[in-house]
């Protein structure tokens, strides 16, 4: 997206502000982030309740109450669960300005690595494969953790509508060495840079309906999922492995690469469909087992069940009254 000579140096000079935030939020220390954030998840859960009820909803969906639980206790446990939750929605904002200024040796400093050597196994062959994750933990610095360690990493992105915010945003995260492509119309890109090494990170969580998306189950409840990464692995018969960077809540995180799923199964066009549907199902149980691991980590904010949840229904503890 291009944008003329003076839209372009203000632009350059909000960077500069951005990136001036981001250094010194970067560098205060995690006792003062802490405290913001207690008055931020107070602000946001207990005040202005934004998407409180979306994010209840989805939990209450997911997480069922068990049998010999009280409607009380049943409540604060997913009321507990869902304001931590924004806990971590509230520190990935901090995480997005520091982003402005995070760089290779940061990275070393505050990312732990977990069974990263299958990545590194991968790296070593000099080809493309694909990365699984969600909106789990801190998603948003989860590339430049690859990057850092010399993973040639490309991610599908959505470019904003906005060129000028898009030129911000798209100037600070492609200086870290990560090849942002095009959500639509990727194609080829996606093909080229798998061919030129590059691991593509796909997040799988989110409702696509149709053409793109295909009618399946996610956490227990019918949802529609994207299908592109099954398709996409079968053609170019390419690897899946998991990764997720999970925050330690001290300041610290952990990247955690998970099991290594094979490609979608080719066949014939009979069960073309069903080997789709297959995979889709396959790689949503992979995510569901981290989700249900760390449930607070996770973003429930958004409607990810619209398929088959009324969002204005009243919660179990409301409907007993």
């Amino acid at each position: 997206m291009m944008l003329d000579r003076l839209s372009k140096i203000l632009a350059l000079a909000v960077y500069g502000v951005l990136f001036t935030c981001g250094f010194v939020v970067l560098w205060t220390p995690f006792f003062v982030k802490a405290m913001l954030l207690r008055v931020m998840n107070i602000l946001w859960w207990d005040v202005v309740k934004f998407r409180r009820h979306v994010v209840l909803a989805n939990l209450c969906a997911v997480f069922p109450r068990e049998r010999e639980e009280s409607m009380d206790a049943y409540r604060r446990r997913i009321e507990a669960i869902g304001k931590r939750s924004i806990w971590h929605a509230c520190y990935g904002f901090f995480e997005v300005l520091e982003g402005f200024a995070w760089n290779h040796n940061t990275v070393r400093r505050r990312v732990r690595y977990h069974n990263f050597e299958r990545f590194e196994s991968l790296v070593a062959q000099e080809k493309g494969f694909f990365v699984l994750t969600a909106h789990l933990g801190t998603w948003d610095l989860a590339g430049l953790s690859l990057v850092a360690r010399g993973v040639k990493l490309a991610a599908i992105t959505r470019f904003l509508r906005s060129r000028f915010w898009d030129f911000i945003w798209m100037r600070s995260r492609r200086r870290t060495g990560i090849r942002f492509l095009a959500e639509s119309y990727s194609g080829r890109s996606l093909v080229r840079s798998f061919r030129e090494g590059y691991c593509i990170a796909f997040m799988m969580d989110q409702h696509t309906g149709k053409p793109h998306g295909i009618e399946t189950t996610f956490l227990g409840l019918k949802a529609w999922s994207p299908k592109g990464l099954a398709i996409l692995s079968r053609a170019l018969r390419a690897p899946i492995v998991e990764g997720y960077v999970l925050r330690d809540e001290r300041g610290g995180y952990d990247l955690h690469v998970g099991d290594e799923i094979p490609p979608c199964a080719e066949s014939n066009g009979v069960h073309k469909d069903e080997d789709v549907a297959l995979h889709v199902r396959l790689c949503n149980e992979k995510m569901e087992q981290w989700i249900r691991r760390y449930p607070e980590q996770y973003l429930w904010l958004h409607r990810r069940f619209k398929a088959s949840l009324d969002y204005r229904a009243a919660l179990p503890w409301e409907s007993a009254l």
